[in-house]
C-alpha cells in the first residue's frame, strides 16, 4: 500500500473513532458507511476493507472490563493466552456462552450476550474450543 493510501486508511479510521464517541450509535453507522463509499478508489486497488469500528468499540468499552478479570492468564504473557486471547473479539466470539462458565454475574452475561448477538461471527485461527483455564 502506498503511504498516501495508509494516510487515507488511517485517517478514516480515526474520523470514524471519533464519530463513534461523539454521535450516537445510528448517526456514528451512518457517517463511517458514508466515508467508506468515498473510499471507492482505494477498495478498487486491493486495500483491506476498514474495519467495524463501531463493534471494536463496543467489544473495548463494554467486553473487555468484564473478562479482565481474567488476567493474568488470558492476556499477554499468561499461560492461556496463546490459546484463548480473551483481548480479541474472536475469541469471545468463538467461546460464545462457553465464557460464562466463568462469568457468574447476571448482569455480565448479559453484555456478553448482547455483544455476540449484535456482531458479526468472525472465524478464529488462534483459540481452540476446548482449552477453557
Amino acid at each position: 500500500m502506498s503511504v498516501a493510501g495508509t494516510i487515507r486508511t488511517l485517517s478514516l479510521l480515526f474520523l470514524a473513532l471519533i464519530v463513534d464517541y461523539h454521535l450516537p450509535r445510528s448517526e456514528a453507522a451512518a457517517e463511517i458507511q458514508a466515508a467508506k463509499a468515498d473510499d471507492s478508489e482505494m477498495s478498487c486497488h486491493g486495500a483491506p476493507p476498514i474495519p467495524e469500528t463501531v463493534h471494536l468499540t463496543e467489544f473495548e468499552r463494554d467486553v473487555l472490563p468484564i473478562v479482565k478479570q481474567c488476567t493474568p492468564c488470558h492476556f499477554p504473557g499468561g499461560s492461556m493466552y496463546a490459546r484463548l486471547p480473551f483481548d480479541k473479539p474472536e475469541t469471545i466470539h468463538h467461546l460464545g456462552e462457553k465464557l460464562f462458565s466463568r462469568l457468574k454475574k447476571d448482569e455480565e452475561r448479559e453484555v456478553i450476550r448482547r455483544f455476540l448477538a449484535s456482531a458479526p461471527q468472525v472465524a478464529s485461527k488462534t483459540t481452540s474450543p476446548d482449552a477453557m483455564d
